[in-house]
């Protein structure tokens, strides 16, 4: 134009080519962000829980681009500028996210915390069950003798909240910790570094509830009552071993329930000699050929032939996305476990947890 100005279009195009090159300049900086810090907790210079801190706030982040997009329609023909504004706008959101995720999520830490809700004074009640949440590292889940529950949290991770709760006859018991990125494990081998032991009464029948990401998880149901399995897993390794008829006072005369959930995960399910199975999969699994584990096709389940007679009935419904599973017939037979007698002494130097809904005092992390 005459007059020096520009068109519309011609000004869209000037603006939109600063807007490219400051974005480019933005992506580029997260890349080598992101690279650098991976690169240096792989290295071991440094703490996996910082570098987990800083990716999840950087994920959170991407309301920036917005922003940074906007900085650069209004200073086009100040590229500089508008990447100098640009970067204290990334820095100042970064801090923000990182000042507000360490707020609410506890910081992971090197822990050594007890695990231990006792049996009540007035004797142990009719059944229990058990909400687990966590997961970055190993958790081994087996039957125990004494408490109800009893074992430790070690290693690299974030404090675990227990608390116990009355349900009529029953007892609810609750081990939750604030999950941790599917990523954790993946991106840096020393992010999954937690170690859970945690030992349930062998004597009372259990509904267990897990909620795991990127966990290995070892459940050792042998000689444990189960009555009902809730399993999710997400980026994790499963292997659970079924009870047997020798873990209850009487065979179960109704299915015990398994239902698992699984995403990009990998599942070992041992089951005993001699159990019936009716199982169901769905979704976008990948799995063996489970006529040749001597199942048959009824309808949408897998069923054996021995199932309606079987002493010990399992009645299994999986759930994959991008997941494995493997079935494995395991030998039996575990001894029956004596009921437990009430106020049994539990061991020296945990803290207590009454059964009223008091939560153990969480453990700092080791100085």
């Amino acid at each position: 134009m005459p007059c020096g100005c520009m068109w519309p279009g011609e000004w869209a195009a000037t603006a939109g080519k600063g807007a490219v090159g400051v974005l480019r300049f933005l992506l580029g900086l997260l890349l080598v962000l992101a690279g650098g810090l991976i690169l240096f907790t792989n290295l071991g210079l440094v703490d996996p829980a910082a570098a987990e801190l800083v990716l999840q706030a950087l994920v959170r982040l991407w309301p920036a681009l917005l922003v940074v997009w906007g900085i650069s329609l209004i200073f086009h023909r100040q590229p500089r500028l508008a990447r100098l504004l640009s970067l204290a706008a990334l820095l100042a959101g970064l801090a923000l996210a990182l000042s507000l995720q360490r707020g609410p999520v506890p910081v992971a830490g090197n822990l050594s915390q007890p695990l231990r809700v006792a049996l009540p004074d007035q004797g142990p009640p009719v059944a229990a069950r058990l909400y687990l949440r966590g997961g970055g590292g190993r958790v081994e889940l087996a039957a125990g003798s004494g408490d109800l529950v009893h074992g430790a949290l070690r290693g690299l991770a974030r404090p675990v909240h227990v608390a116990s709760y009355a349900q009529g006859e029953d007892l609810e018991v609750e081990l939750v910790q604030p999950l941790p990125s599917p990523l954790a494990g993946l991106l840096w081998p020393g992010a999954a570094t937690a170690s859970w032991q945690v030992g349930l009464h062998p004597a009372l029948p259990w509904d267990l509830d897990l909620d795991l990401v990127s966990a290995l998880l070892e459940l050792d149901a042998r000689r444990l009552p189960v009555r009902e399995l809730r399993l999710s897993g997400t980026s994790s390794r499963l292997r659970v071993s079924l009870p047997a008829t020798g873990a209850y006072p009487e065979p179960p005369a109704a299915p015990v329930r398994l239902r698992f959930r699984l995403r990009s995960s990998r599942l070992e399910l041992g089951v005993p000699a001699g159990a019936g199975l009716s199982l169901r999969v769905q979704g976008a699994g990948l799995q063996p050929g489970l006529s040749g584990e001597g199942l048959v096709r009824d309808g949408d389940r897998y069923v054996s032939p021995n199932y309606p007679e079987a002493s010990i009935r399992y009645r299994i419904d999986l759930d994959l996305s991008l997941s494995t599973f493997h079935l494995l017939w395991e030998e039996e037979e575990p001894s029956p476990s004596p009921r437990p007698e009430p106020g049994e002494a539990p061991a020296d130097g945990l803290p207590d947890l009454s059964p009223d809904g008091a939560v153990l005092a969480e453990a700092s992390p080791a100085v």
